[in-house]
Order: C-alpha cells, then structure tokens, then sequence
C-alpha cells in the first residue's frame, strides 16, 4: 500500500535593495531612509567577513534572485535519480519557453546538490531517491519535498524527492535557508517521528493531512508547548476554509495578531512549517535570551543534544564550504 505527502517551503526572494520576507518588505532596520542615505549604503564598502559566526549570519540575511519569471502553474523542469551523494544525468520535462533558461543551467543545478550533500551529512538524510528543479515563477514556493510512504505487514518503507526553485536561485547564499529548511522537513516527518497508518482523525497527537506524529517526536513535543489549545482552533478555523484565498489573508491577519510568537511570517501558516522554520533560526543563528515566543521556539532545539551536535555539524560544514575558519 502506498500513502503520498508534501511539504513546501515558501519564498526567500528579494527585490533589488531590499529584503522581502513572504510579500513583507522592510528596508534597512524598517525605518524609511532619505535618499542620500539610502545611496550612502549602496555605495559603502561591504564589511570583511572574517569569522564564521559572521559568514553564517550574511547567509541567513540571503534571500532569493533579482528574477522577474512568471508562470502559469507550477513546472518540473528535470529530475535527477539519486543514489547516496550523486545524481544521474536530468530526465528533462516539457516546458514553456521562457523556463528553458532554468531547465538548461545544469551547472546551478549540480552546485546546489553538491552543496546540500556538502553541508548535510549522509547518515542524517531521509531515503532521498529524486532530486528535482521545478519552478512556480519568482517570489513563491522555493522549496519542496515529496513524500512517498509504502508498507506491507509490518514493513515500512519512505522514499523522499527534493524540489528547489531555479527561479529564486542568485548562488549558493540564497538557496542555503531552502535547503536548511526543507531537511527540517526530513528531520521532523519521517517515519522515526510520525505514524503513516493511523488515520489523522483517530490520532492522539499532532496530525496533519497524511501523518499522526509519535508522542516523543519533536514535531507532537514542538506542537504540544507552542501551538496547543487557543492558537491551534485560531488558525485551524482559518486554515480550513475552502476559499484559499480568504485562506490567504487570514493567515495574514492570523501572523499579525501573533507576530512575537514566529521566526517569520511563512512559520505561521502550519505548524510543521514553524517547526522547520524555526529549526533553520537554530542552525544559522546565535542562541537567542528567549524573551519572546519566537526566540523560545529557537531555544526548543537546545533540549535536545542530538540536534546540538547536528547543528554544529551542519555549521562547521557551511564555514568549511566557504573555507571560512571557526
């Protein structure tokens, strides 16, 4: 028997200047600059980056390309069979002639696999079997995962596809918080942490579409301490309405109402998002005091000491990749 599932990441895009976190856009500190302040910073000398801790900190504040794609629907481009750290030669998919420039860049292509298997170590990864470019067209959906679940009897077994946005790729830098994000994905809905047979509404614990997670798995124990109760019936009535874009702009408002509580807006439209969210501020960021919701849902990860010593793996390897000592 076979069960599918997805998981997606939203947009780290950027308009030229400026960040735009999910459609917000804040300039600076998010104060409005006067003109001759705002040419002063263009044209200033960009500080040396000399540490890792400062090479972690100009990644994590990377977002997206200076792309202008638009598309109908969302596109596969070429998929990739893998098979531990190598991919295959692309299965090129049909698509208009405007995302050939994405399909053809094989060489961003192999850069970004061969920086997530670089960063991320072999033993900590889902049973990846595809590696996929798509596009959705600029400032959407940059990253995603595909989930496949098969069982027989007592047998169990998941295969993973990675899917990353070529439409949001300007290097290395801005693709890194995708890829942070969707292997907090694998980290927290594989089979360790989650039941594919239980059917959500017979589930005791937290439960999405396709998965009832275990009791100790750190997305029930995430749910459990920062969305159960009030917040969780809050955003399920919004979650749940057929029109999706009132969807939209109740998970908007839904954010607002509760901005202390998320890393970012785009945490705040499920809970296995705020979880991978929140696991990427973990990973690129210094621990934080804790004195908001947010910075305590960072703190969350701290509990556990398999997860310390991943982020110091995951840490150490991007410095290394940029030959940046620690």
């Amino acid at each position: 028997m076979k069960k599918q599932g997805s998981s997606s990441c939203c947009l780290w895009s950027t308009l030229i200047g400026l960040f735009t976190i999910c459609g917000c856009v804040v300039l600076g500190s998010g104060l409005f600059l006067f003109a001759n302040e705002v040419n002063r910073i263009a044209n200033a000398t960009p500080t040396p980056i000399t540490t890792c801790e400062g090479l972690l900190e100009n990644i994590h504040k990377t977002y997206g390309a200076n792309k202008n794609i638009q598309v109908d629907k969302r596109y596969i481009l070429n998929v990739y069979s893998v098979k531990g750290d190598q991919i295959s030669e692309p299965q090129k998919e049909s698509v208009p002639e405007n995302l050939l420039p994405l399909q053809n860049d094989l060489e961003s292509h192999q850069l970004i696999w061969d920086y997530f298997v670089f960063i991320i170590p072999l033993e900590q990864r889902v049973p990846l079997t595809e590696y996929r470019i798509f596009s959705d067209g600029s400032g959407n959906t940059s990253g995603y995962n595909e989930i496949q679940w098969t069982w027989r009897g007592e047998d169990e077994s998941e295969t993973w596809a990675l899917e990353v946005d070529l439409a949001d790729y300007q290097d290395l830098k801005s693709a890194n918080n995708v890829l942070v994000h969707e292997f907090g994905h694998m980290l927290t809905l594989n089979l360790r942490q989650a039941d594919v047979r239980t059917e959500p509404a017979k589930c005791r614990f937290y439960a999405d579409e396709n998965q009832c997670s275990f009791e100790e798995s750190y997305l029930n124990r995430f749910f459990s301490q920062f969305w159960k109760g009030e917040l969780y019936e809050e955003w399920k009535a919004v979650a749940s309405h057929a029109d999706q874009e009132a969807v939209k702009r109740g998970l908007t408002s839904f954010y607002q109402a509760h901005q202390q509580e998320f890393v970012r807006e785009y945490a705040a439209t499920a809970p296995k998002e705020d979880v991978a969210d929140s696991w990427t501020y973990f990973v690129m960021t210094p621990r934080p005091t804790g004195e908001t919701v947010a910075e305590q849902k960072i703190l969350f990860f701290y509990d556990f000491p398999e997860l310390v010593d991943l982020r110091s793996q995951i840490r150490s390897r991007i410095c290394g990749y940029y030959h940046m000592p620690e």
